[in-house]
């Protein structure tokens, strides 16, 4: 027997729930809170791997996050000399190299946009000047 491409053999779907899994699912959601009180207890008497996966699930892990940075950049700055700057700024110990890889991608990025819209505004001349 060949399937149909795009015809289903089971329109309805799987029913909700018919997996093996979900009666353990549903003993383990039914004694959660007496698991979660137990872990608790066995924490608070010193079992490490208890806390651990208490706190593991409960607080997880913090995301390191960059430090505001802040300097000086002249409006009519050309981005060649805003990055010549951060770059001095690495060597003096004033910014940490990430933060300045950060920023350096930044400005790569910006200057990307400041070519297409250049250009994009180069063709539009053209075409009006080829009318």
């Amino acid at each position: 027997m060949a399937f149909k491409k795009g015809i289903s053999g089971n329109p309805a779907g799987k029913p909700k729930g018919s997996a093996k899994i979900q009666p353990l699912r549903d003993q383990i959601a039914h004694a959660l809170p007496e698991i979660i009180r137990t872990l608790i207890a066995q924490a608070m008497c010193g079992d490490v791997m208890a806390a651990r996966l208490l706190l593991e699930r409960a607080l997880p892990a913090l995301k390191p996050q960059a430090e505001p940075v802040r300097f000086d950049i002249a409006v009519n700055d050309s981005l060649a000399n805003v990055g010549q700057s951060i770059i001095e700024s690495v060597s003096r110990g004033e910014l940490q190299p990430d933060a300045a890889a950060l920023i350096l991608t930044t400005l790569a990025g910006q200057s990307k946009l400041i070519e297409s819209t250049e250009l994009i505004t180069r063709i539009e001349k053209l075409e009006e000047q080829a009318k």
